[in-house]
């Protein structure tokens, strides 16, 4: 709610009316506004949960001090990728200022709305919500992921999944476009290619979506691709900094994907599904005008939707084939844990 009431005060200031479009601008936001947040949390209720189950086996408790320090390292852990990936959202919509005429006109409310929310959930993730953590993430016994029967749930269906993935890699590469097979190649970009990877599942699951519906390729489904391609890249970004981050601490590849992966899981189902959810509505093309920005949220469904899959299921697979490959060379990611690796 911060970000969104914020956003009102450039509008003010730039004469933007509240209308569809710069409303669904808004609405558009939100899901990554929750994402953000949901990936900030929930990295702090699983390290403090597990920390809480080794003091428990030992007969002692996390103290206060202990819960808070637990809590802010979790928050630097994600505090990076999160504002970087919101930024790259960001700049993701950049295209959509140049428009002109009456494309232009119509889009740039929304183009602004979103743009706005955005930046101002960007600073209040890494200063706002680490502070609510701290004063709300309480308890003694906090549940941990593993004795969560939905966490269990698609533990069970994915990691064998995932597993198989991993163990026949060049299968599941051959599986996906061919943009995937030659990102593999270029191995000074390395980490940076394997996080754009997941572009092309983004605009196959768009093609789809709207084939399936009916729906024309226009100005609002092509908005609906750069949405979905925004929020496929900040998944991916978190996910590969996880796995470079067990490297670093001297993980095997497949192992440190694998881990990155399983943490992952959680969170990118959570804000995948959330987002999603808040488009059916716009996909249903209810209310006034609905029809006009149907293919914006059935882009949108589409192409998170084939996103998360390859997020998932592809991006672990291409990670290990590129460490692999290369394992001296600077992540883009993280150049000073590349730089310590490098070390004698």
């Amino acid at each position: 709610p911060i970000a969104v009431i914020a956003t009102f005060i450039p509008m003010y200031y730039l004469q933007i009316s509240s209308n569809i479009m710069s409303l669904g601008g808004l609405a558009l936001a939100i899901g990554v506004l929750v994402d953000a947040s949901i990936v900030m949390v929930e990295n702090g209720y699983r390290h403090l949960s597990e920390a809480q189950q080794q003091a428990s086996q030992r007969g002692e408790l996390v103290s206060a001090s202990e819960r808070q320090r637990i809590l802010l390292s979790a928050a630097k852990q994600v505090g990076r990728p999160i504002f970087f990936s919101l930024i790259i959202i960001i700049v993701s919509f950049l295209p959509v200022f140049l428009l002109e005429s009456q494309e232009g006109r119509m889009f740039r409310p929304l183009a602004y709305t979103k743009s706005f929310a955005i930046a101002f959930s960007s600073v209040l993730a890494i200063t706002v919500v680490p502070v609510l953590m701290v004063l709300f993430i309480r308890g003694k016994r906090l549940r941990p992921e593993e004795t969560n029967p939905v966490s269990r749930f698609f533990q069970v269906i994915y990691l064998p999944v995932i597993r198989w993935c991993l163990r026949y890699r060049a299968l599941t590469i051959a599986a996906n476009v061919i943009f995937l097979l030659l990102t593999a190649n270029f191995q000074s970009v390395r980490d940076a290619l394997i996080v754009l990877s997941t572009v092309p599942a983004v605009l196959i699951g768009v093609v789809l979506a709207l084939f399936v519906t009916r729906s024309t390729l226009n100005v609002q489904s092509m908005m609906g691709a750069i949405m979905s391609i925004g929020v496929s890249v900040a998944n991916a970004l978190l996910l590969v900094t996880f796995a470079r981050e067990r490297r670093v601490a001297g993980d095997a590849s497949e192992h440190a994907a694998l881990t990155a992966a399983r943490m992952r899981l959680r969170p990118i189902l959570m804000t995948s599904l959330a987002m999603i959810a808040g488009m059916i509505p716009m996909a249903l093309g209810l209310g006034e005008g609905g029809e006009q920005t149907a293919p914006l949220g059935r882009a949108v469904i589409g192409g998170l939707s084939a996103s998360t899959v390859a997020t998932l299921l592809t991006l672990p697979a291409l990670y290990v084939i590129g460490a692999a490959r290369n394992t001296t060379s600077p992540s883009l990611l993280e150049p000073e844990s590349a730089r310590r690796e490098d070390e004698p």
